[in-house]
């Protein structure tokens, strides 16, 4: 994946993240979600972890 992605980008509460990677600059994946929503999926354990 580091490869195929230049970046992967998260926008946390009107606040932009992004985390570079080694493949083109120009193609990333981009998330997108409210604080307190994001809060919520961590205090009620919803993602798994790998």
């Amino acid at each position: 994946m580091q490869d195929y992605f230049g970046f992967v980008g998260f926008r946390v509460g009107g606040r932009d993240h992004a985390i570079r990677m080694r493949g083109p600059r120009e193609r990333g994946i981009s998330f997108a979600v409210p604080h307190g929503s994001l809060m919520s999926c961590i205090d009620y354990r919803i993602f798994d972890t790998f």
